[in-house]
């Protein structure tokens, strides 16, 4: 049963680097289908990247993980032997565009007993597997389904270092921070990677600048 969805035809993402703030990290991968909506873009940021060129690979990824899902096939049968992640190739299907190579993406295998069948069905198959399958030329990213953490407004927290010390930061006077909510950090230097401060007046050649002290908020 062949089946298809509306996906967009073209990803974007951006980002922002601090230590070259005018540089332009826009990217974007683009490769519509034939339907009237195929223009839409799929727009995030940040994107993950710091270069141009590594914007422009994880964009082409990002767009082909979306369109992964544009065809997607129904099977129902009793081949036995296919799995997820393995390929096939249909021949003799009556509709000759549906001949050529797929990619099982799912699987699903059901098992009957026929002592707990009715006589009639006894004679029926005992196994069954459905599949949804892709065609292989529409190359196939898995999604990503791994829920990233979401920071629902500012939030604070203690600043920290090796024992001693009052000051601790980089070359970019950046600190090391132990979130209130973080029960394994040992409020040191280990506690997290360096963190931007925010400064309340800042520009090229003007401003100022304030050190946290650690143990302060």
């Amino acid at each position: 049963i062949p089946g298809s969805s509306v996906r967009p035809g073209a990803y974007a993402h951006t980002d922002y680097d601090f230590k070259k703030p005018g540089a332009d990290l826009m990217a974007k991968s683009a490769q519509p289908f034939g339907h009237k909506l195929a223009a839409g873009e799929n727009y995030r940021q940040p994107g993950a990247h710091l270069e141009v060129g590594r914007g422009d690979s994880l964009a082409a990824i990002r767009r082909e993980e979306i369109q992964a899902v544009h065809q997607r096939i129904a099977a129902v049968g009793t081949v036995r032997g296919l799995y997820s992640g393995c390929t096939f190739e249909l021949d003799g299907f009556p509709r000759e565009d549906q001949n050529q190579e797929y990619l099982v993406v799912s699987a699903e295998y059901r098992l009957f007993d026929p002592g707990y069948r009715a006589l009639a069905d006894v004679a029926s198959e005992n196994f069954k597997v459905i599949l949804g399958v892709a065609p292989t030329a529409l190359p196939y990213r898995p999604p990503r389904v791994t829920t990233r953490p979401i920071m629902r407004g500012p939030q604070t927290a203690t600043v920290v270092g090796p024992s001693g010390e009052e000051i601790f930061t980089d070359k970019y006077a950046r600190v090391k921070v132990q979130f209130h909510w973080d029960r394994l950090g040992k409020k040191d230097q280990n506690s997290s990677c360096f963190v931007r401060v925010s400064q309340t007046w800042a520009g090229s050649g003007w401003g100022f600048i304030q050190i946290p002290r650690i143990g302060q908020e």
